[in-house]
Parts: structure tokens; C-alpha cells; sequence
């Protein structure tokens, strides 16, 4: 199993690498062809879109991939679809109702519908195939989404100078990246055909995941926030500066949270429905183990590099920005990593999300009071401070509720096992297995 593992480990982690430096170049290349009120146009309309997707279709998934079982693998995934096809009219609707109040430009709201449509396409196929561990078509996909949104979104923006066009083009990437782990899935899962879902089944998603509508949609408001705090007060061109930092950082993170999450919570979930209580929480330790070096590693890296790097890759406008809000920024996201990417798996092993709803809701909560403090005169370092209290808040609420990490193992014990004594002379061989 562990050896498994392991491969999945640097499949995921590999293509990620990958990936995270295409979205890099891709955020790099962008803030150079964009003036700022236009990359802050793109910056708040993917906000709106990912909070819609957070509310609409992300809890779907979630409960999916907490749910689903081999024997009804088929079955469960049929369901997932046809749930988050109906989500993502819902939230197509929405976003049409802003249009119309004026909330949102009529080409924003496409752009935003087009995107949540796209998010929807590619994490369905995501989250089955985690379930199916193909992590070969799941890392491709990743690949491809990267590769494809700077493909597609850097000759768009040049040509368009419009923010609404660069998130359709966004999307499109999105679609045509969730293809190969489709094609997967229909060689194997769907081989004899797409199964017919049961109605107990579509309840099942929404009998587990409804709290997650809170929970899920709480949590994308509060990672977006801060930048949309930003737009109401100070306008779209000072969330270029802002945002170009905050993804930047975050990606270096992230990158390392999705593939550990990806490969050893998988691992984990598996060993869990097996009732191989020992196996899920040696994963599990490994992926706290990795985690906590791979956020060490990035802070000090960051601390000592990050000014040249950002002197390097960021246009002169975006630079003063960047080395203000850093040091906050790194705190908040390895607060974010920690919580999203390990305390916070909590729900795929205790069949409860309780304490995913009090996370979010206390998260919300935070950044906006601390937003709506710190934001109106402090603007980006404001926004900041508001980013980190918020993600603390919420990983300190998933540690409080598990006491003695009974759920969630704290301790590092057994997280990489020595490989075993040599046997001596008066020791017996091990017996065939």
C-alpha cells in the first residue's frame, strides 16, 4: 500500500510542480499584458466565479468523495454529475439575476458563468478520479489546465484588454484539461456505460453534504475576501498589485497541499473504508510529517528570496505591493494549507461536518470584521492582516475540535517507519506471505 503511495505521491506531486510553474508564468505573463484595472477586472470576476462554484457544485464533490465506495463507484459518480449539472444551471441563474439588478456587467456575468460551468467540469472529473486512483490522468489534467490557461488567456488578453474574455478563456481551459481523465473513466468505470442513478443516491449527496453549502461557500468568501474588500473601497486597479502577490504565494503552497492531499488522504480514506484503522492514520501522519516540512521550507525560501524574486518577475507598480504584505501573507497561507489540506480532511473520516461549518463560519466571520476594520484606510496590507486572522481562526477551530487529535493524529509517530533489522543467524526467516 504505502509503496502505492508513494508513486501516486510523485506522480501528483511532479505534475503539480509542473503546473504551479505554468500558472506562475501564466500570472507573471498577465500582469504584464493587462493594465492593472484590467487584471483586477479578471481578479474579482474569478472571485465571484469560485465563490458560486463554492456554493453551488464544491459541496456535490466533497460529499462524493466522502461517500463514494467501490462497490457503488459507478452509480455514485452518475449521481454526482447529474446533481452538479443542476447546481450549475442554479448558479448560471444567479449570476444572470446580478446581471439584470446590476450587480455585475452583462459580459462579466457570462464570463463568470462560463467559469463556474468550467471549475464544475474539471473538479467532477477530479474527485472521480481521485476516487479511482488515476493518478496518471488526474495529474495530466493539471498539466493541461495549466499549459492551457496561459496558452489560451495570454492572446486573448492581448487582443481583448478585457477581463470578462480572459475568464471564458479560463474556462475553456478548464473543460478541455478535465478530458483525459473523462476518456479514463470511460474505458473503466463507464466501460458497459453511463449507469442510471438511483434517487436514494442524489439524496445521499444532499443528506451529507448540505451542511457544506455553508461550509464550503463560507470558506470561498473567505479566501476571496480580502481582494474583493479591496475593489468595494479602493477600486479594481489596486487588486491587481494585491492579487498577483496573494496567488503567487499561495500557489508556491498549494501546490504541495494538493498533491499530499491528493495522494496520502486518498490512500487514507481508502484504508479507513477498509477498516484498516493502523494504515489510515500512518498516511496520514505522513501527510502532516510532509506538510509541516514543505511549509518550513517555503517560509524561510520565501523570507530570504522573495523580495529578488518578486523584483524579478512583477512589474515595477506591483513590487512595493509585494514586499509589505509578504511576511502576513505567508503566515495566513500556511494557516490555509494546514487547515484546508490536513485538519480540515477531518469530514472524509468522522461522517460528520459540524466542524467544517463552525471552521468556515468563524472564518467568514473574522476576515470580514478585521476587512471592514483594516481595509478602508490600510488597503492591501489591510486586506492582508484580514487574509491571516481569518485562516488562523479557522485552523484553530478544526484543532479545537478534535481533542487529542482522536480523528486527525498529531504526532509524527510512525510517519516514516525504519525499515526492518536484518534478520540474525538464530532469527528464522519470515514465513511466505
Amino acid at each position: 500500500m504505502i509503496a502505492g503511495v508513494e508513486r501516486h505521491a510523485a506522480v501528483y506531486l511532479g505534475t503539480r510542480v509542473f503546473a504551479a510553474l505554468c500558472n506562475m508564468l501564466a500570472l507573471v505573463l498577465f500582469t504584464r499584458l493587462a493594465v492593472p484595472a484590467v487584471f483586477g477586472d479578471y481578479l474579482l470576476g474569478f472571485a465571484c466565479a469560485f465563490v458560486a462554484y463554492g456554493i453551488a457544485v464544491q459541496w456535490l464533490l466533497q460529499a462524493f468523495f466522502a461517500l463514494s465506495t467501490p462497490a457503488g463507484a459507478a452509480r455514485m459518480a452518475s449521481a454526482a454529475l447529474l446533481a452538479a449539472g443542476v447546481a450549475v444551471t442554479v448558479a448560471g441563474a444567479g449570476l444572470a439575476l446580478a446581471a439584470v439588478l446590476g450587480l455585475l456587467s452583462g459580459a462579466m456575468a457570462a464570463g463568470c458563468a462560463a467559469l463556474v460551468l468550467g471549475l464544475a467540469a474539471y473538479f467532477a472529473m477530479v474527485e472521480i478520479g481521485r476516487t479511482r486512483l488515476l493518478a496518471g490522468a488526474v495529474g495530466l489534467a493539471g498539466v493541461l489546465r495549466a499549459g492551457l490557461t496561459l496558452a489560451f488567456g495570454a492572446p486573448v488578453l492581448a487582443l481583448t484588454q478585457s477581463g470578462a474574455a480572459l475568464l471564458a478563456a479560463v474556462a475553456a481551459a478548464h473543460v478541455l484539461a478535465a478530458v483525459p481523465v473523462l476518456l479514463q473513466l470511460r474505458a473503466t468505470l463507464w466501460a458497459d456505460g453511463f449507469v442510471r442513478p438511483r434517487r436514494e443516491d442524489i439524496a445521499g449527496l444532499v443528506r451529507y453534504g448540505w451542511p457544506l453549502v455553508l461550509s464550503l461557500g463560507g470558506t470561498a468568501l473567505a479566501l476571496n475576501l480580502d481582494r474583493m474588500l479591496i475593489g468595494l473601497f479602493h477600486g479594481s486597479a489596486p487588486v491587481a498589485a494585491y492579487g498577483a502577490t496573494a496567488d503567487f504565494v499561495r500557489q508556491s503552497f498549494v501546490l504541495v497541499g494538493e498533491a499530499v492531499a491528493a495522494a496520502y488522504v486518498s490512500s487514507a480514506k481508502a484504508s479507513h473504508s477498509a477498516g484498516d484503522t493502523s494504515g489510515a492514520r500512518c498516511a496520514l501522519r505522513r501527510a502532516l510529517a510532509l506538510l509541516l516540512a514543505a511549509c518550513l521550507f517555503g517560509a524561510v525560501l520565501f523570507w530570504l528570496c522573495g523580495g529578488m524574486l518578486f523584483a524579478l518577475l512583477f512589474a515595477a507598480d506591483y513590487r512595493s505591493v509585494a514586499a509589505e504584505v509578504l511576511p502576513v501573507l505567508l503566515a495566513g497561507t500556511i494557516c490555509l494549507v494546514l487547515r484546508a489540506y490536513y485538519f480540515g480532511q477531518v469530514i472524509y473520516f468522522s461522517r460528520t461536518a459540524w466542524a467544517d461549518v463552525a471552521s468556515a463560519g468563524s472564518m467568514l466571520a473574522v476576515t470580514a470584521l478585521a476587512g471592514l476594520l483594516l481595509v478602508p484606510q490600510w488597503s492591501a496590507m489591510g486586506a492582508a492582516l484580514a487574509f491571516g486572522l481569518g485562516q488562523a481562526t479557522g485552523l484553530t477551530i478544526f484543532v479545537l475540535a478534535d481533542p487529542g487529535g482522536r480523528v486527525m493524529p498529531r504526532d509524527l509517530r510512525g510517519a516514516f517507519p525504519r525499515a526492518p533489522a536484518r534478520a540474525g543467524a538464530a532469527q528464522p526467516a519470515d514465513p511466505p506471505r
